[in-house]
């Protein structure tokens, strides 16, 4: 008996989700060719967001490559290649624009100039003090220190709703319960990790635009270092290597017999590791 088609469309749904969020991942660990992987990485990254409670067999393909060409309609397969690869098909039209310079990923606000911003949730309050914003607990009628700009939380609820006013309409459907939770309570981890860089853009821009018009407000001339260089991140050699290996052993040990697990060798160190 057939299952019925609204349970055929739920799992066709929870595949696409699950196979959307494994790219995703990707992207969001900063990986330039985010749009693209083998099946095995593929498979593994599925497993690490399902709690590996992730089977084929539940969507009636006996490997990996057979449940990947059940979603031909966001996903490439090329088997010419060894292992087989993936490819996200609407990786370009979803694209989300990084922030343009000057304040991409590597330039940010000076640091106590960032928080005077933002910090509203301390009770502090930010004055200009000797050319560095200084935070107070109270600021006296007597104290002639100019304030600094700190934004409300309902203005800071103003500045999520027009971040996501700006995206792209084409990026948004498949979030929207997310980005309205995320507008109404500003916690990260409701913000998809996909518009998470784009939304620090957004911050620091606007962090430099109240804090520019703050300066020229109060006749101070604007500091030199009001944004900073930041050194580029080392990428760890060896880190892709590493993850298409684990991946292959992961799909290795998955195929193996009870007999051959039980002659399955583990180092000593990685069995420490699992002890702690």
């Amino acid at each position: 008996m057939a299952p019925p088609e609204d349970e055929v469309r739920d799992l066709q749904s929870a595949g696409a989700d699950l196979i959307r969020r494994a790219f995703e991942a990707a992207r969001s660990s900063g990986k330039t060719d985010w749009a693209v992987m083998t099946t095995p990485v593929l498979k593994n990254r599925m497993l690490i967001l399902s709690d590996r409670t992730f089977d084929q067999a539940d969507w009636g393909a006996e490997t990996v490559i057979e449940f990947v060409k059940l979603f031909g309609d966001i996903v490439e397969l090329d088997l010419t290649t060894h292992p087989a690869t993936v490819r996200l098909i609407d990786a370009e039209v979803d694209e989300v624009p990084e922030p343009d310079q000057p304040l991409g990923p590597r330039r940010r606000i000076r640091a106590d100039l960032w928080d005077a911003v933002l910090d509203y949730s301390s009770g502090s309050l930010y004055v200009w003090s000797d050319g560095e914003a200084v935070a107070v607990a109270s600021v006296g009628d007597d104290d002639v220190r100019p304030r600094l700009p700190t934004v409300s939380p309902d203005e800071f609820r103003g500045w999520r709703e027009s971040f996501v006013a700006c995206l792209p309409e084409k990026v948004v459907p498949p979030f929207v319960e997310r980005l309205d939770s995320w507008k109404a309570r500003g916690r990260t981890v409701d913000l998809p990790p996909r518009f998470r860089n784009t939304w620090t853009g957004y911050m620091k821009q606007r962090v430099l635009d109240a804090l520019q018009t703050w300066f020229a407000a109060n006749s101070i001339a604007v500091p030199d270092d009001l944004v900073q260089e930041v050194d580029a991140p080392t990428k760890r050699a060896g880190s892709d290597e590493a993850e298409h290996l684990r991946a292959f052993v992961i799909s290795c040990v998955e195929s193996m017999s009870s007999g051959e697990l039980e002659r399955l060798l583990i180092p000593a160190s990685v069995l420490a590791r699992m002890k702690r």
